[in-house]
This record gives structure tokens, sequence and C-alpha cells, in this order.
């Protein structure tokens, strides 16, 4: 058969709906994957492969409830630090390396109820605090186009599960940069969503009390295509239970068909953060592609703010955020 590991989640789901393939052989085929790759990359460090073959038996053999299914039994992996009922949640803490939660966090059942089949869990560093993956619970997660170089953190076992063909969609979170830096590192999408568009209930460190929305703090999709963290983020934005019937949202659709509908900021370099020419260099050649494209490029329209203001803000918010205990955050 095929390998269908690598194709965008939005291509596996048709192919599911239409029988182009069962829930059971899509699984297998990532179960493979991560069999024969992982020992490298150390990636998927919570393995849930019998009780995922389970669930998609269940689905391929109810193939007349399924219709509104969105996600038709898709194979995907989840950070380690969401609650999943059944899997430890340890956060990379030795402490508490046998902490198993009997919830799920509300992006997981956001999830299941969508019809995403769990195989497993993906590492972090400890407390999710650092821009590489490691901690003492599972060790450390590599880069897959080089294993001597960090795939990013925290949610770098997220990056190379969608790099690695491990997982076909993958849920991260971000504060300060944990979903974009190892996506950036690893060559996959990513998405921060607006802050409180997800409800962070479920993804709070164990022994904790259920957040709700900890500023800055979001969880947001990684995956293979912009169309695949459209997919993903649709299921996973929602209100709160509480904040039901008030709180309503109602994301815009995409208008854009073509580059010719693309009008395009480029910020090459910056005094506060200066970037390697090779960068830069392949930042002004991308946006000579696009406007050859038909894409209106600008390099010259910065946003109107203080950038040195701008991250003294940043930098006191995060401060006033980890104070409030600081054996308890991360992101």
């Amino acid at each position: 058969m095929t390998d269908l590991t690598l194709l965008p989640a939005t291509q596996l789901v048709q192919l599911l709906s239409t029988g182009g393939c069962s829930a059971s052989e899509l699984l297998e085929q990532y179960i493979d994957k991560i069999e024969s790759l992982d020992a490298v990359t150390n990636a998927v460090v919570q393995r849930n492969f019998e009780a995922a073959r389970l669930r998609a038996r269940e689905f391929d053999q109810n193939t007349h409830n399924r219709t509104n299914c969105v996600l038709q039994g898709l194979p995907i992996t989840m950070k380690e630090s969401f609650n999943i009922s059944g899997l430890r949640t340890t956060w990379g803490m030795s402490q508490w390396k046998d902490y198993t939660p009997h919830s799920d966090a509300l992006v997981t059942q956001a999830l299941k109820s969508a019809g995403a089949n769990i195989l497993g869990k993906t590492n972090a560093p400890a407390m999710l605090g650092d821009y590489q993956t490691y901690n003492d619970v599972y060790g450390q997660t590599n880069n897959p186009w080089n294993p001597a170089l960090t795939p990013g953190g925290s949610s770098g076992g997220s990056a190379v599960a969608i790099a690695c063909g491990y997982s076909a969609l993958e849920f991260g979170s971000d504060l300060g940069g944990s979903l974009r830096n190892p996506a950036h590192y690893c060559g996959v999408f990513s998405h921060k969503p607006t802050w409180g568009i997800v409800p962070m209930h479920g993804h709070q460190p164990p022994y904790t009390e259920p957040e709700r929305n900890i500023d800055l703090a979001v969880a947001g999709p990684l995956a293979r295509s912009a169309a695949d963290l459209q997919l993903a983020l649709n299921i996973i934005a929602r209100p709160t239970p509480d904040m039901v019937p008030g709180w309503h949202l109602k994301l815009p659709e995409i208008s854009v068909t073509s580059f010719r509908d693309l009008r395009v900021a480029f910020w090459h370099s910056s005094h506060m953060a200066p970037v390697s020419e090779d960068i830069s260099a392949k930042s002004a050649e991308l946006a000579s592609v696009m406007s050859r494209l038909g894409a209106t490029v600008s390099d010259s329209a910065f946003p109107d703010f203080d950038l040195e203001h701008h991250r003294i803000t940043y930098l006191r918010a995060v401060a006033a955020l980890t104070a409030t205990g600081t054996d308890q955050q991360g992101y």
C-alpha cells in the first residue's frame, strides 16, 4: 500500500470518508513509521497503540455513523502536557512521572468528538519552559533533519511528529514561541491562535487547579499544510462550558484563492533581533518570488509601535505570569 503518512490531513480525511483507506490501515502506517524511525528522534514518548487499534476498528465497523464525524478516525498525537484520560501527564517532571489524569482536557474532548484517534503523546521540555526538548522523564528529542540538532521547544516532539509522519495532526501550546519555534526548526506549519479562543482547561501541571485561559498562553495546531491548520482550529476553537451560551466565536472565512489576493509585509531584520545574512537573503528571495506570482509585497510596511517598548511590556507580562508560581507555570 502507498505510504500515506506524509499526506495532508485534509486529504487523508477525504480518503477515510470515501473508503480510499480504512482507519485501521492508516493507523498501522503511522505505527510502523514510529516504530521504525522514532528510536532516533524520540518524539512519541507515550504510545497508545492498542487503544488506538481498538478505536480504529470501531470506526471501520460503523461507517454509517460517521456522517458528521469531521476527522473520520484520523490518527493524531498531542503534546504530553494535555490531559488524556488513562495516559500520563508529567510535564517532564520526575516527581509527576506516575500521574495519570482521569478526565480529558477540553481540547482532547473536542478532538475525540470530532473523530480523532489519539495514538500517543509527544515530548516537551521540563515545565514546557525551554527552547529545546529534553526532560528527565523521557530524555531528549532530536531534530529529524539532523539528529545532532534540536527540534526547538517547547512543542518539539509535536513538530517532529508532523515532520516525520508519525501523526496526521498535532496539538501543542505556546506562550513565547513554543508552537512557532519548533515548527520553524522542523519545516512544518503551526498556528498560534488568538488568545482565549481555544480552551486551556486540562492543560495545567498535575495536582494544580484547572486553568481557564492563562495570560499569554494558548493551545494550537501543528500540521503539514495551512489547510490542515484551518481544519484543526475549527475543531478546537470554542468557549469553555461555563461560558456557553453567552460567548460565541465565528471565525472569518478565508477568501484568498491566489497570490494576487495577498498583501505581504516582509521584515527582513531588526537592530533588536539581527538576522544572519543567509536567512535574510532567503527571506528576500521569497519576497521576490511572491511578488512575481502576483502578491502585493512590501519591505517597509512596519507595525506602528515602538519595538523596545513592546519587548519590555512582553517581558513584564511574562514575569507577572511566572511570579504567580514558578514551580507551576510553563509553556
